[in-house]
């Protein structure tokens, strides 16, 4: 089934339209029929025995296979080639209907180009002197590509659909309103660190302790279907986080956990359910809990062809010039936010994973959640551009190992020709400095 051949000919006998390749009287279908190259059998009693006018012959291609950013096969490029043969015949002229056939193939490919992306080369015409009777033919190469059957990408993921952001650096003021500290019998206080995390700080353990923000949020599990949370410990003191409406729908996202680094948790919401409240608790004993953000969202959307990523990093060095001094004077000024350039193809689409999100905010479906392939990107951009709730998405590379806050900063489509790609411009963002993260936790290479 996967062979090239196989493709190209069920591609023709589907398309062909026998209407289109008439006989000399132009009323007359001409016979015509496709097959694989050099059959065991003679063209000669082809036409004269089998009634036939004209043979479209296919013959094994030249492949090339296309590789993702890891050096995975996402296609193949297939270069197929097709053979039209035809003879003088009574009531056909051979060089007549060689044109006619190659006028209908050029039009199945004009017509249909799209599903494995086909385009068509003319090569040559010849005329053979058989003995005693004259072969015509041309020659065609159609050029085509098609997704891996095997090629199933589970990254690289950023979060889309965002509808709530808590960074951790308030206990007041923002859209989830206060959030109100419970000590269960527990010395506890709540703080914004010098990092603007959320710290939750048990100097005396009696209970688990809690804060719970007090306006509800009013969030539809149907709609917003995933909550990601970043968090730490120390001590003998561990996270735990429920959500819920304070009513019939209580859900522990994540239970007592202790982190010496960074963790992030990434749970499906209990559906059909509507999320009013975030309690963020510090458990077990004394020590602390860094609660880093909690967002709440649509879904994990997997870029479904990405051909290459570069993510440079730079420092801020100042170089100064000095006179008489051998060489600059380096003063350090820190480091810039990782960027990370990516060229993603937006022709294919391996098995069920699209471009086109669903109306539910899938990818596997029927594709009526999008106009475009790019939607999903615009939308990013536009949401972080007006919205205090999307400022950032969790990007999640894959290959390299990187998972972090990022911001999508550019999108450069190419829609030019057998050209339908994009360039993807992200940025780590950063709410605080990093000045206090291992290399490990700022790049999530342990996640």
């Amino acid at each position: 089934m996967d062979d090239p051949r196989y493709r190209t000919l069920v591609y023709f006998n589907t398309y062909y339209e026998s209407s289109n390749v008439l006989e000399d009287d132009d009323e007359t279908e001409a016979a015509v029929i496709g097959c694989y190259s050099n059959p065991n059998y003679p063209l000669k009693l082809v036409f004269d025995t089998k009634a036939v006018d004209g043979v479209v012959a296919v013959g094994t291609p030249d492949t090339e296979p296309l590789l993702d950013h890891r050096g995975y096969i996402y296609a193949y490029r297939e270069q197929v080639p097709l053979e039209i043969f035809t003879c003088d015949k009574s009531g056909v002229t051979g060089t007549n209907l060689r044109w006619s056939i190659e006028n209908e193939l050029r039009r199945i490919v004009e017509t249909y180009p799209l599903g494995s992306y086909r385009t068509l080369r003319r090569m040559s015409d010849a005329e053979r002197d058989m003995g005693g009777w004259k072969l015509y033919s041309v020659r065609y190469v159609l050029d085509y590509t098609r997704v891996s059957d095997d090629y199933a990408p589970t990254a690289p993921t950023f979060t889309h659909g965002v509808a709530f952001t808590y960074e951790g650096d308030r206990v007041a003021d923002g859209a989830e309103g206060t959030w109100a500290l419970t000590d269960g019998g527990s010395t506890v206080t709540q703080t914004i660190n010098n990092e603007r995390n959320l710290y939750l700080d048990l100097t005396a353990f009696v209970n688990d302790a809690y804060t719970k923000n007090g306006d509800n949020l009013n969030l539809s599990t149907s709609t917003y279907k995933r909550i990601r949370f970043r968090y730490k410990t120390t001590g003998d003191a561990k996270a735990k986080i429920i959500v819920g409406d304070d009513d019939a729908y209580a859900q522990t996202v994540l239970s007592e956990t202790a982190a010496s680094t960074w963790a992030v948790g990434d749970v499906a919401l209990t559906t059909a359910k509507t999320l009013d409240h975030i309690n963020l608790h510090a458990c077990d004993g004394v020590g602390t809990v860094t609660y880093d953000y909690v967002q709440i969202y649509t879904g994990n959307y997997i870029i479904p062809v990405v051909e290459s990523i570069s993510p440079p990093f730079m420092v801020n060095d100042a170089d100064l010039p000095i006179f008489g001094r051998s060489g600059t004077h380096t003063q350090a000024g820190g480091t810039q936010s990782m960027r990370i350039n990516m060229v993603v193809n937006l022709r294919f689409e391996p098995g069920s994973i699209h471009w086109r999100r669903d109306a539910d905010g899938g990818q596997d479906g029927a594709k009526d959640g999008d106009y475009n392939d790019t939607d999903v990107f615009l939308e990013t951009m536009h949401l972080g551009g007006i919205s205090s709730q999307c400022l950032w998405v969790w990007l999640d590379l894959g290959e390299p190992s990187m998972q972090f806050k990022a911001r999508l900063k550019e999108i450069r489509p190419n829609y030019g020709g057998d050209v339908y790609k994009a360039e993807l411009v992200w940025e780590e963002y950063r709410h605080g400095t990093a000045a206090s993260e291992s290399t490990s936790e700022r790049f999530g290479f342990s996640l």
